[in-house]
């Protein structure tokens, strides 16, 4: 089981915005650019970056399930279409 998909936070919107925490502190440049390059991979395939980051797990075979933690009915139907959200395997061979 993997959780906290987003990172606290970081990976929740389709690009780092300022003040977005990472690892339940302030992101730093280095990792705000990186997941700026990580939200253009995703652009170029018409992928949402929390779609990405919700699946991601996924793809390792140790995980059989995501938390990611949704707390009121909108995040839930959002984290619903984030789940189901169709991801070209080439999306993944570039990142």
């Amino acid at each position: 089981m993997a959780a906290a998909p987003y990172n606290s936070g970081i990976l929740a919107r389709d690009r780092p915005e300022p003040g977005s925490w990472y690892d339940y502190a302030p992101a730093d440049t280095d990792t705000s650019a990186r997941v700026s390059e990580i939200a253009d991979v995703c652009e170029r395939f018409g992928v949402r970056l929390p779609s990405a980051a919700l699946q991601f797990p996924l793809r390792h075979p140790a995980v059989v399930s995501v938390v990611a933690g949704p707390r009121t009915a909108r995040e839930v139907a959002e984290t619903t279409a984030r789940a189901t959200a169709r991801i070209p395997d080439r999306l993944w061979e570039l990142l």
